[in-house]
């Protein structure tokens, strides 16, 4: 691909996790790593000038070189499940609040973009878990 800063497409890339973060906690991690991940949970449909589906943030530790998953900030059922986007304003919404300078979003279930506050942005087609 010729765009700038954009890295050359890999089929799959292994992920460690960690627990997962409040947004304060996610926001300290990407001030010290500079690094996200955009997950696709659900496969992207056009509606009315938006695309719905699901997406995921992943923030890396700095300490850890592990990446956590951004958490809702209310439990349900004494879990705390993963915070799910549902469209793609509110993916670049996100984005933009937390910093970043640009928003490419994945479209396919399973796929992914990770990305930098310096603007180096990746397409992962298939993202795994460790």
């Amino acid at each position: 691909m010729s765009f700038t800063g954009l890295r050359q497409f890999r089929a799959a890339r292994m992920y460690r996790l960690e627990s997962g973060a409040s947004e304060a906690g996610f926001r300290e991690y990407l001030i010290g790593s500079g690094r996200l991940l955009i997950l696709c949970t659900e496969d992207a449909v056009p509606t009315r000038g938006n695309f719905q589906g699901g997406w995921q943030f992943y923030a890396l530790n700095p300490r850890t070189g592990k990446w956590a998953v951004l958490n809702l900030f209310r439990p349900r059922r004494g879990v705390t499940p993963p915070r799910v986007v549902k469209t793609v304003n509110g993916a670049c919404s996100f984005m933009k609040d937390v910093g970043f300078p640009a928003g490419i979003i994945p479209f396919g279930v399973g796929s992914g973009v990770e990305t930098s506050k310096s603007g180096d942005m990746r397409f992962i087609g298939s993202v795994a878990f460790d």
